[in-house]
């Protein structure tokens, strides 16, 4: 948000899981004290948000996932900051994965500076994949059904994380994926739609191994994405550089960076 981050969260302090932000300064320090309320819901708990920012820092969406013991559920709202306030724009909300009879969780989403791009996981059966979905900057959900980007039968694909990629003017994906055994990073290139690119619809193997690699997060500058993750027993934080070629995604690290 300009100058500004900012920072959203899951808080109790009402009882249930609610969604909470706050505008921080360059020092780090909160600047809407205990926090702007986002969304509650007396009858759910309200769970992993994830928030990204439009490039002139006036608006940006928050999601999350609804819990329910069946079918969870993804949600967004919009917050603004204009005359020096930071409020949520709607009061319903925005219902992102529309999918009542499938379990929906742990969203990501980013921003082309316009409109936004949510990720998130999707369980039919035993089926467990990666999807996503457009949103718009009006905050009104543009696809009309989910796009697939990650995943096959017989495993599942978890915890995704996503980030624009401005050189080629769309998304860069990616996700703990289990279907060599261990939990490794898959990825993929997203469009604007929030479906995933071929060859790489489906999911690339970015980090695999023999042990444990899980939890990416992805950040892009306008020509490279870094995907990071945690590895192994005991834990560290690697790192591998992701580019896109303009007909595959290329993962330029080989082996892995150590970071942490």
């Amino acid at each position: 948000m300009g100058t500004m981050a900012l920072a959203v969260w899951s808080d109790t302090r009402n009882g249930n899981d609610e969604i909470y932000a706050s505008r921080l300064d360059k020092t780090g320090s909160f600047m809407d004290g205990a926090g702007v309320q986002v969304f509650a819901k007396k009858t759910k708990d309200l769970r992993y948000p994830s928030v990204a920012c439009n490039s002139a820092g006036t608006s940006c969406l928050v999601v999350w996932y609804e819990y329910d013991s069946l079918f969870p559920q993804v949600r967004g709202e919009l917050l603004t900051y204009i005359g020096g306030k930071l409020k949520p724009k709607r009061t319903v909300g925005i219902f992102i994965s529309a999918q009542p009879k499938m379990r929906n969780s742990w969203p990501a989403v980013a921003s082309d500076g316009t409109d936004y791009v949510v990720v998130w996981t999707q369980k039919s059966g035993t089926i467990q994949t990666i999807v996503g979905r457009r949103v718009s900057a009006l905050g009104v959900v543009a696809t009309s059904t989910t796009k697939s980007i990650g995943g096959k039968v017989n495993s599942d694909a978890a915890s995704p994380a996503v980030a624009y990629l401005a050189s080629q003017d769309r998304y860069m994906a990616a996700w703990t994926d289990s279907r060599g055994g261990n939990e490794d990073i898959y990825g993929a290139r997203v469009d604007k739609k929030g479906g995933g690119i071929s060859p790489d619809r489906g999911g690339l193997p970015v980090a695999i191994g023999d042990g444990l690699q899980r939890y990416p997060e992805v950040a892009c500058n306008r020509e490279t994405c870094l995907v990071t993750y945690v590895s192994g027993k005991p834990n560290y934080v690697e790192g591998v550089r992701l580019k896109d070629s303009g007909a595959m995604l290329v993962v330029v690290d080989r082996p892995a960076i150590r970071v942490g």
